[in-house]
């Protein structure tokens, strides 16, 4: 029988994706052993942060992440040979610094998306195609100032924003779109934030930089889950 992680598989409407999101409460449950297959690097990085409760937020998303990949790439594993095989797996870094999988000769290697919020952890996974993922919680969302909104929404996204009956919500979700498909790409702090231009409500973003292709190609989805806000983008090979 093929081990149940914790959280819960959202409901995106693309194929081409599995999503996952797991509460930190849940997982500081279900995977405290697991919390011991993090690299000497992933430990290294945990210990960079000032905040005990940071630290141990990115400790559980990683050892999350790890299983989860475990059992994407062997869906048929004994609970046994997934952590074995979940403690193995090797993490580098693209030209652009996004995370990847080290040593995957495959024609269709898994590409994935990690992103974390004061109470959640979010993973999207694919195979041979560009994913990105973004969760942010409303309750505990940065302030968004008239100059950030200017400076990162495009006018057709502000129309929107000041047009909703809950500004600040539609703020975030086209927020969590752009960071999405900013994500997927892998340049997402090269991108100017206004040129990455998204419709609430519509699987296709309106438009995009040059550098990341023709808007036919991309998905988008957002999805809310009590406080929290998530998006998954793809890019269709």
């Amino acid at each position: 029988m093929t081990p149940r992680l914790p959280g819960i598989i959202l409901p995106v409407v693309f194929p081409e994706l599995t999503c996952t999101v797991a509460t930190f409460q849940e997982l500081e449950g279900a995977i405290s052993e697991e919390k011991s297959f993090l690299s000497q690097n992933e430990h290294e990085r945990a210990g960079a942060y000032h905040f005990e409760e940071d630290r141990q937020r990115f400790i559980l998303s990683r050892a999350f992440l790890r299983l989860f990949l475990a059992q994407q790439l062997n869906p048929k594993a004994t609970l046994q040979s997934l952590r074995k095989n979940a403690r193995e797996l090797k993490f580098t870094q693209s030209l652009h610094g996004k995370l990847q999988l080290e040593h995957q000769f495959a024609e269709k290697p898994l590409i994935f998306s990690l992103s974390r919020s004061h109470n959640l952890t979010a993973i999207c996974c694919g195979w041979n195609i560009p994913v990105g993922i973004d969760v942010e919680s409303f309750t505990q969302q940065r302030h968004m100032s008239a100059a950030f909104i200017e400076d990162t929404f495009s006018p057709h996204e502000q129309a929107q924003i000041h047009a909703s009956a809950c500004p600040s919500l539609s703020a975030l979700q086209l927020w969590t779109r752009k960071e999405a498909i900013g994500k997927a790409d892998g340049r997402n702090l090269d991108i100017a934030w206004p040129l990455i231009e998204t419709q609430l409500e519509q699987i296709e973003p309106i438009s995009l930089p040059r550098a990341l292709g023709r808007v036919s190609t991309w998905a988008v989805q957002t999805l809310i889950i009590g406080d929290e806000v998530i998006s998954a983008a793809y890019k269709r090979c």
